[in-house]
């Protein structure tokens, strides 16, 4: 009796220290998590800000400075921002601590799948932490002001307590599970996405038990999960209802507030009496928690009232909006362009997992006596994982917004089917066995085999009698003789060794190679290439001169007064992503894009390259001009793909070579310094300041007569003959952000009031005639208009922006 309760011991459980319960896998563990903090954080203020990252960093800043912060659906969820603004008062404002968030849960993540075990096992949980560990795409968004790397982690939390749940039928995994779902909502609108396929799944399978067991409801745990994500994700969805309905989820008029408010309510109570029809006890403490969350990070700890609406409504109603837009306009098969650059490791195990599942449906691993609710638990984990793999690839191919940051979603449960697929490969190997029968010697065998193809493949033989031809010749013959040797090899020891083991090498061999070519990609794009656009993990990009003009600006700065207080100005064509680092300087001045004498009189200036030629009558010859690059795009070649044969180009050798050089050694047609993608921006200095203490570029100071103003003849001061408004705010002849304006044939002035959605009209003296327009979508209102004209005939023509569409009056 006691034979068959004994349980062998796994390798990975002997312990290492005696009888202690520290044991290699522990051990395993720790050094996943060191080398997960030694990645993540090294060099993590290296890399200038891109202008996403800006934009979360300085908003960030604005919270922690007192400024407040309100929530706006571009910039995603409210939990980026909280988060951001305490690690700024704890240690400090900084391209490093703006990082360091989404480092340490690139940190978690690696950690998460220790919790796994029981559904990939022991072997499959660590390969999942290592692949995590060296993923491109996500070690790079791990270092990277992004919400994703946020969602990645809450994604396993939820997982994690949703077959835990399944299997112990506890409830506090159940109030575990609704507070990641109010962390996913209050992250980004891609918790959508994944609610929605969690949604699916656990729709579909619990259709099924109740058609087996003929009950309703059923009393199971799949029924109860399937309530829980039920009930807390119906009310998120009430923008699209409102969609549905013909209206703007976006319309905060009151008119459109008290629509959306009545959507919502009807949603949400249908969701509370479900919730309570199901558990009266547990539900009111899952949604007190789901929605206490919610409302803290949405309204900022209550001084934000209407956060909780725009959480509500604006953050699906702009996301639906913006699929329209097609950001960035990629095809439908980019990311079967990207994956395979990064993601190679987990894209070929994980759909290799997919197969061998298919077709051997292996039987879940359980316990000895582990009752049916575990059985059936373990047995849903496989199918789920494969759906949630493919059904995200489906959806992100889909949706219109494809970019490289999104991959990392497509990466996550991809690396979890390739650990299912190592632990079923090596579960049952003996590696005392493999090493002592000559496994090594496969493996390192089976690697140089691949090497010697390859160079078999790249060469070509016969081709000329000169010396570089018979050199290439010579080369393909000893990759020949050498790979026929290595073949040899490796059949012998594959025959002495036994299929399975042999098997198992081989296997073990594919997962080291490929896993030291992504070792090296991910090497290169966050600590070789990270600031340059070789890399197809990046867009709309920062490139290096950002913090070589920013570092400039300080020296000159201190050199003049000694501190930062140096007087500059910047317009709307240069602010992203060099805003952040401009909160340093206390006496940047901005100019937008109107430059007028008084800021272009300053010692630097600073232009992007649409305002070139507006500053150029100011600056004269007055000043020196150093052109930079300020953002650059990764080259698009592959849009052209759908235009060209393909299989006719891949048999040309020097388009393989081409290729080879992009996915091995990031070399392009372009040299950096010539990227033909890329957003310029000059920094103008004064020739007197230059003169006397610039030394980043210029000439050596030299004493020089300054040359004569060519625009100063034809020069005239203008000054303002009347003002219009009375200020900022709502009230009549009040603008917020107006953008454009026209005269009617009789002299009056029409102001085209874009924040505040409307047209002020105003008579020949600049007093206040009248005004139409509100929020909406409805026949005269409008969405943060930026156009108008009137006609001849009196006619009023308005270029209604965000409604995508040109609005006539009389």
């Amino acid at each position: 009796m006691r034979d068959t309760m004994t349980r062998t011991m796994h390798w990975l459980e002997r312990p290492i220290l005696g009888s202690t319960r520290w044991d290699i896998e522990k051990t395993l563990y720790l050094l996943l998590i060191l080398l997960a903090l030694a990645t993540r954080l090294w060099g993590l203020g290296w890399r200038a800000m891109s202008h996403d990252e800006s934009l979360h960093a300085v908003y960030s800043y604005k919270l922690y400075n007192g400024e407040g912060y309100q929530h706006d659906p571009m910039m995603h969820g409210p939990f980026l921002f909280h988060a951001n603004a305490l690690v700024y008062f704890l240690f400090g404002d900084n391209d490093f601590t703006a990082r360091l968030v989404p480092a340490l849960f690139g940190v978690v993540l690696v950690a998460l799948p220790w919790f796994m075990r029981r559904w990939l096992g022991r072997i499959g949980a660590l390969a999942a932490s290592f692949m995590l560990l060296i993923s491109p795409s996500i070690t790079y968004y791990a270092r990277y002001i992004r919400n994703d790397i946020y969602i990645l982690v809450y994604n396993v939390i939820f997982i994690i307590l949703m077959f835990a749940y399944l299997e112990r039928r506890q409830a506090k995994y159940l109030y575990g599970m609704a507070a990641a779902m109010a962390f996913m909502f209050c992250t980004k609108e891609v918790a959508y996405i994944f609610v929605l396929i969690v949604g699916l799944f656990l729709a579909v399978v619990t259709l099924i038990e109740i058609l087996q067991a003929r009950r309703f409801p059923p009393d199971s745990a799949l029924f109860d999960v399937t309530m829980l994500v039920g009930t807390l994700a119906l009310p998120m969805a009430s923008a699209f209802v409102v969609k549905i309905l013909g209206f703007n989820p976006l319309d905060y008029s009151s008119q459109g507030i008290l629509r959306s408010g009545i959507v919502f309510l009807v949603i949400q109570g249908l969701a509370a009496a479900l919730g309570l029809w199901w558990r009266k006890r547990e539900w009111p403490i899952a949604a007190g928690i789901f929605y206490a969350i919610f409302t803290l990070l949405y309204t900022t700890f209550f001084t934000n009232g209407k956060g909780f609406a725009t959480g509500i409504m604006g953050s699906l109603g702009y996301w639906l909006e913006q699929q329209g837009v097609q950001r960035g306009a990629q095809p439908w098969y980019y990311y079967g362009v990207v994956l395979p650059i990064y993601e190679f490791l987990p894209l070929l195990l994980g759909l290799a997992a997919i197969v061998v599942y298919i077709v051997f449906l292996p039987r879940p691993d359980v316990e000895a006596g582990a009752d049916a609710q575990v059985v059936r638990a373990r047995g849903l984990f496989m199918p789920f994982a494969i759906y949630w793999a493919l059904a995200t690839i489906f959806a992100y191919s889909y949706a219109g917004e494809k970019m490289p940051w999104l991959m990392v979603h497509l990466a996550l449960p991809l690396i979890i089917l390739a650990g299912w697929l190592v632990e079923r490969v090596f579960r049952s190997a003996d590696l005392r066995k493999l090493w002592s029968e000559g496994g090594p010697i496969l493996a390192l065998s089976s690697i140089l085999l691949v090497f010697a193809a390859a160079k078999l493949l790249s060469l070509r033989p016969f081709q000329g009698r000169d010396i570089a031809h018979l050199s290439e010749t010579l080369g393909w013959l000893a990759a020949l003789v050498v790979g026929a040797g290595l073949v040899a090899l490796v059949v012998w020891y594959f025959q002495r060794m036994g299929a399975r083991a042999g098997l198992q090498t081989l296997f073990g061999a594919l997962f080291i190679l490929l896993s030291l070519f992504t070792i090296r990609a991910m090497w290169m794009a966050n600590y070789i290439n990270y600031d340059y656009a070789t890399e197809h993990l990046v867009y709309a990009h920062a490139t290096p001169d950002i913090k070589i003009v920013v570092g400039d600006l300080e020296k000159l700065s201190r050199r003049l007064y000694g501190d930062m207080s140096i007087r500059f100005s910047y317009d709307d064509d240069s602010t992203w992503p060099l805003e952040w680092y401009f909160r340093k300087f206390p006496n940047a001045v901005y100019y937008g894009d109107q430059p007028n004498k008084d800021v272009m009189d300053l010692p630097v200036v600073i232009a992007g390259s649409k305002n070139w030629d507006k500053v150029k009558p100011f600056l004269g010859n007055r000043y020196y001009r150093f052109t930079y690059k300020l953002i650059w795009w990764p080259l698009e070649d592959y849009k052209e793909w759908p235009r060209q044969n393909l299989l006719a180009q891949l048999a040309k050798p020097e388009v393989r070579k081409k290729l080879w050089n992009a996915w091995f050694y990031r070399k392009f047609d372009y040299d950096p310094a010539e990227w033909p993608l890329r957003h310029e921006f000059a920094v103008f200095v004064r020739r007197d300041i230059a003169d006397q203490v610039w030394d980043f570029g210029a000439k050596p100071p030299e004493v020089v007569k300054m040359p004569a103003d060519i625009y100063l003849e034809g020069m005239r001061e203008v000054y303002s003959v009347a003002i219009i408004g009375t200020g900022p705010g709502a009230g009549e002849g009040q603008f917020t952000n107006p953008r454009n304006v026209a005269v009617g044939p009789d002299g009056s002035i029409y102001v085209l009031d874009t924040d505040n959605h409307r047209v002020q009209v105003f008579d020949a003296k600049g007093q206040f005639v009248r005004m139409w327009g509100s929020q909406g979508a409805e026949l005269g209102q409008f969405q943060e208009p930026w156009g108008i004209a009137v006609g001849k005939d009196g006619m009023v023509y308005v270029a209604d922006t965000w409604n995508h569409r040109i609005e006539k009056f009389t």
